[in-house]
């Protein structure tokens, strides 16, 4: 089974494909209800909760949830394990299981500085986070 842990962490500037897929996500209305249908499988393989609210590190604890509201639209790509999830902010949220990556595209004009803090922080959180399941289990 795949977990959270064993994801990599990468941000690119969205062009070319990418920019065309945001696009399209962005034309595509869905209920939470919808993106929780597509989100949850997902979710389950990485050991991650989620509900017709909010996606969460843990069942029980609202930090660092995630509400679906802010998710503009999820979408799997076919006879893939890829997970695409459009936020309301336009990053899009790309999740691979086959390689194992968590790649988050950024719209070119978007794209500054600010961003690689931003996920190395993520990432000590992350393994803070894990490492907290761990010594609860």
């Amino acid at each position: 089974m795949d977990e959270l842990k064993s994801l990599r962490i990468e941000s690119k500037q969205a062009v070319g494909e990418v920019s065309e897929l945001i696009s399209r996500l962005n034309s595509i209305k869905q209920s939470s209800q919808q993106k929780y249908e597509i989100i949850k499988p997902f979710f389950e393989r990485l050991n991650l909760y989620c509900d017709t609210v909010s996606l969460r590190f843990e069942r029980d604890k609202d930090l660092f949830a995630i509400p679906l509201s802010s998710i503009k639209c999820a979408e799997v790509k076919e006879d893939t394990d890829i997970l695409f999830i459009l936020f309301n902010n336009n990053d899009l949220h790309e999740l691979n299981l086959h390689d194992n990556t968590h790649t988050i595209f950024i719209i070119k004009e978007k794209h500054n500085c600010i961003t690689q803090p931003l996920i190395n922080l993520y990432n000590s959180i992350k393994r803070l986070i894990i490492n907290n399941q761990k010594q609860n289990s």
